[in-house]
């Protein structure tokens, strides 16, 4: 849900909002009508002390279904040459959660077009622009209109710009003529409870037919983040349209059941009791064939914020060799080529070191080596592996912890055209090393312009 409150004329309130495909729940809405009846209340009695027009008549909220830019954190209800910003989320999934106050730091925003890839139920896609401002127009678009694009996919909880590296990635990608494409699926934002990787793969499936229908692309690199890499591999066993995957990029595949006990915020063995206890009910349910009921608050609570989630999602997030289940450490490597051998097309995995959502008793990088050992892809030389020694699980921090990972995917798609190019050791770091350079000779160019003025 995305909500934008705006002044309207005296006493009212237009009240802006979409919907994340219907995935909404009635306690939510009251507390937004409770907020909305405060916020409105208080600006009427503002209105009263200074005196003026009180007429009831015009003390309302409007719903309207928006129809100019707007800043939005959801499902896109419109097409529209923008500058996209997501706001502080109030509460995230423990894996993927972004806690931190604003205050103080970068916005992110990006340049690009809102669109709907699927009318009849308004799923929306955000295309990022090459350019680097809110300004930029559709000459921006139409500049890396090429005819490959990266798709990328957020993980539990995710949504548009969750990804904080996209804006840095499009760019360097619109320089070798590719396009990245953002989508939200039915699973994003809170929505990931009561979906599943086969209904994620119906929506990709829904996407690519949009965008080589009518947006011109031809061919795809899909880019999973955390479990959007779950979603990512199971597209390419299920897909109708995987052939025209001509490569896959996993930036931090972990396992949910994993990152559960990392999460816990109580005592262990309180945990393993509710654990056990609600993946008792879940399976009970799955047997019933109830597998879509939808379980306690308490079981979401085990896996982060109380969003819904069904027993087959809860089971499937925290059992063994289960739908999500690819990247556990305790899988054996034949358990391993069961999950991931259908991969046959180039496929880079990107582990950070630090990743907190990775038990530190697993080597990331012999982990790494073995989930692309287990691919299809490796026989045929075409399965990499790069770990990130600073970055955490989204990148984020420090500052700059997300350029070695954008240049690796640079030279990934640029070796699915010239497949013979080794995978440089200095390639990373030669990069780095140009990006600081221009960063300090734009620094030094404002900084004369500045003193000049």
């Amino acid at each position: 849900l995305s909500l934008c409150v705006l002044p309207s004329h005296v006493g009212s309130f237009s009240l802006i909002h979409t919907h994340t495909h219907l995935q909404h729940s009635c306690d939510l809405y009251k507390d937004i009508v409770a907020t909305i009846l405060r916020v409105w209340a208080r600006s009427l009695a503002r209105k009263t002390s200074r005196g003026g027009p009180r007429s009831p008549h015009h003390s309302h909220c409007q719903f309207l279904v928006p129809q100019q830019k707007f800043c939005i954190w959801g499902s896109g209800l419109l097409c529209s040459h923008f500058s996209l910003r997501p706001p502080t989320p109030s509460t995230n999934r423990t894996r993927d959660r972004c806690v931190h106050s604003m205050a103080g730091q970068t916005e992110t925003s990006a340049p690009g077009e809102l669109f709907l890839y699927n009318e009849a139920f308004g799923y929306a896609a955000f295309e990022f622009s090459s350019g680097t401002s809110s300004s930029s127009s559709s000459s921006s678009l139409a500049a890396s209109s090429g005819d490959q694009a990266v798709v990328c996919i957020g993980g539990l909880t995710d949504g548009l710009l969750s990804l904080r590296y996209l804006p840095q990635l499009a760019p360097a990608l619109a320089s070798l003529g590719w396009r990245v494409i953002q989508p939200v699926l039915r699973s994003s934002y809170s929505g990931w409870g009561y979906s599943t990787l086969t209904q994620d793969a119906e929506d990709i499936d829904l996407l690519l037919e949009h965008l080589f229908a009518k947006r011109g692309v031809q061919e795809v690199v899909l880019l999973g983040h955390s479990t959007g890499c779950q979603d990512a591999v199971k597209y390419m066993e299920v897909g109708k349209h995987r052939s025209s995957v001509r490569g896959v990029v996993l930036q931090a595949p972990v396992s949910d059941r994993e990152a559960l006990a990392l999460t816990n915020q109580g005592s262990d063995e309180e945990f393993r009791k509710q654990l056990e206890k609600y993946s008792d009910m879940a399976k009970r349910l799955i047997a019933e064939g109830k597998g879509d009921e939808i379980l306690p608050r308490a079981a979401s609570l085990l896996m982060g914020p109380p969003h819904p989630i069904s027993a087959y999602r809860f089971d499937s997030l925290a059992g063994r060799m289960t739908e999500d289940d690819y990247f556990s450490s305790d899988l054996s490597d034949s358990e391993l080529k069961q999950r991931l051998g259908h991969i046959v097309v180039p496929v880079l995995f990107a582990i950070s070191a630090d990743d907190e959502y990775v038990p530190r008793s697993v080597d990331s990088q012999a982990l790494g080596l073995r989930l692309a050992a287990a691919t299809g892809s490796s026989a045929l030389k075409r399965a990499e592996v790069m770990v990130i020694e600073h970055g955490g699980h989204a990148l984020r921090e420090p500052p700059g912890a997300a350029e070695s990972f954008v240049a690796r995917v640079q030279g990934f798609v640029c070796r699915l055209a010239h497949p013979d190019l080794p995978v440089l050791s200095w390639e990373v770091s030669a990069a780095q090393e140009i990006r600081r350079r221009a960063s300090a000779a734009a620094a030094a160019a404002a900084a004369a312009a500045a003193s000049a003025g």
